[in-house]
């Protein structure tokens, strides 16, 4: 328990010579008189120089260095940090002493006499690690779980060839002055504190890193070694972990998406975690799943896999009622504002995918719909990317009349649904509905709410008579009034129909346009009429009374030219 005397590797340093030591015939042998001297000495002990500075040990110990477990500004071991109260009691009870301003030097830990420990002198020994846990007793619940490697590796040696039960629990890690074993860095540990064991062929290789991990982050920011009240060595329970960073997706917690409110719909995978944030993600993932849960399948994205490992009928192609009908692939040139989207794998076109316009972390909308403005409400979501649909959110058929009349305006309902049985859609996957016999599949979707019955107070008169007609303006020129077959699609032979008139979307406007308008300009929008602009079929027959005869469409006595002209006689 003495420090050692006799020949040495180097020479007493002359730092020491100077201070007063005495050598022996050979310079490389140490004697009691290289530290102490016997007569005229003002430090403790006789000794030739005060152990305040830690130089009489440095001085020959020069290859002592600060560890590999600590960052920033701090020192360690043997570099003077300063100790806490605590810790300064637990020196004082093993016999030895702080040096100026509470700091730690070599004498805090090590006897030149009486010393334990094999050959380091050390004040306590080191198995079961009493020597580190006198002053660090905070990192005890480490012993006896998986980073304890008396319990999964005790046949693992540090850099010293010291076992965790030889050495204590602590050495398999940390060392005094020097790496417990060589450190490998890592992108996510570039100081190997933790590489060094989970890796492949290593003691921890069950637990290994794999390629695929959360970037930007290292190992410690989300563990602690020392950690066992949350599983993983996790610092916080992961759900708390997650949103430190990503304070965003919070809104998570207590939504439809919480795990942790009950729902046994979950896969048994996610279930088992326990955590709202784990049951779709996990941190280190690999080549199939990336940092998601589920395997991607199929053409859907990773994220989609996700929601469709839950949600298989809101699927494209799955054939349910509820199966996703929105067009999955759109044009490079399509302007789909702040919506997330993903390229095709082959590059060639845009791909939606599940939350593109739903956000699986919740929000106050109803579907966990992505954007849902105050000014456009629910449709602002179609209007992201449908641009020039926007002028239907001034009109009757805006989100607040249609809610007003009780019908559900989320994402342009009633009249389009995304989510639904193929088979029951129309073109631009409208709703179909066969209210009778008196209206054609043109007038179909309109007179589901405009008829007896309806939401909407029907026309007193909703029809043209069926007399052959020519568009002589064909559909989709500006100022056309289209006409309609039997089958509801635009035909330059067809009849009249709502659609004639009427744009269910409303004229496309600027903000600007809509800001100037009069009070009463604002209520003819309401009315969603195509402007009239001659010629056109109204005024193929009507000639100059095409424009009356189009405002008094629906009025029975309005349209009628014989009453008009008594009226203007009188």
């Amino acid at each position: 328990g003495t420090h050692p005397t006799g020949g040495m590797p180097w020479p007493v340093p002359d730092v020491l010579i100077q201070a007063g030591a005495k050598l022996a015939p050979n310079p490389r042998e140490i004697t009691c008189q290289v530290c102490h001297t016997p007569h005229g000495s003002s430090n403790d002990h006789l000794l030739v120089m005060g152990v305040e500075s830690n130089e009489l040990c440095t001085s020959c110990h020069d290859q002592m260095r600060p560890g590999m477990f600590r960052e920033g500004g701090h020192s360690e071991h043997p570099l003077r940090p300063p100790v806490r109260a605590a810790q300064k009691s637990a020196i004082a009870a093993m016999g030895t002493r702080v040096g100026t301003n509470d700091t730690l030097i070599c004498l805090s830990c090590h006897k030149l006499h009486h010393g334990q420990g094999d050959r380091f002198m050390l004040a306590l020994p080191l198995k079961e690690s009493e020597m580190c846990i006198a002053c660090h007793a905070e990192k005890q619940p480490l012993f006896s779980t998986p980073h304890d490697l008396r319990v999964t590796a005790p046949s693992e040696r540090n850099r010293l060839g010291m076992t965790a039960e030889s050495g204590g629990p602590c050495s398999s890690c940390h060392m005094f002055h020097r790496y417990a074993r060589g450190p490998e860095s890592h992108p996510l540990d570039k100081r190997g504190m933790c590489i060094t064991c989970h890796q492949d062929g290593a003691c921890a290789g069950e637990f290994a890193i794999g390629g695929l991990n959360h970037p930007s982050v290292t190992c410690t920011e989300c563990h602690d070694p020392h950690e066992t009240k949350v599983s993983h060595f996790m610092r916080k329970p992961a759900g708390a972990l997650c949103a430190d960073c990503h304070g965003d997706k919070a809104t998570l917690f207590g939504g439809a998406h919480d795990l942790n409110l009950g729902s046994d719909q979950w896969p048994l995978a996610s279930l088992s975690t326990g955590d709202a944030c784990l049951a779709c993600h996990r941190p280190h993932g690999d080549v199939d799943t990336g940092l998601w849960r589920v395997a991607q399948c199929g053409d859907a994205s990773a994220s989609d896999a996700s929601c469709i490992a839950c949600h298989g009928g809101n699927a494209w192609g799955s054939g349910g009622s509820l199966a996703a009908v929105h067009p999955q692939r759109i044009g490079l040139d399509v302007d789909v504002g702040a919506l997330p989207v993903d390229f095709t794998k082959d590059h060639s076109s845009l791909q939606i995918g599940c939350q593109t316009c739903h956000n699986p972390h919740g929000g106050e909308s109803s579907g966990l719909l992505r954007i849902v403005s105050k000014k456009n409400g629910a449709a602002s979501i179609c209007t992201e990317c449908h641009s020039d649909m926007r002028s239907i959110c001034g009109t009757g058929h805006g989100d607040v009349s249609l809610a007003h009349a009780g019908l559900d305006p989320i994402a342009c309902g009633p009249c389009h649904s995304v989510h639904s049985d193929a088979s029951t859609l129309g073109s631009g996957l409208t709703t179909l509905s066969s209210p009778g016999t008196s209206f054609s599949n043109a007038d179909a979707q309109c007179a589901a709410c405009h008829s007896a019955g309806g939401t909407a107070r029907p026309p007193a008169i909703a029809s043209h008579p069926d007399v052959p007609m020519y568009a002589i303006r064909p559909g989709g020129l500006a100022g056309a009034l289209p006409l309609f077959n039997a089958s509801g699609d635009v035909d330059a032979f067809g009849r009249i129909a709502c659609k004639t008139c009427h744009t269910p979307h409303g004229q496309p406007m600027d903000r600007a346009a809509t800001a100037s308008m009069s009070p009463a300009e604002k209520r003819a929008m309401r009315m969603l009429l195509r402007p009239f602009l001659p010629p056109n079929v109204c005024t193929t027959c009507h000639g100059a009374d095409g424009l009356r005869r189009f405002l008094y469409f629906h009025d029975t006595d309005k349209r009628r030219g014989d009453i008009v002209e008594s009226i203007d006689a009188d």
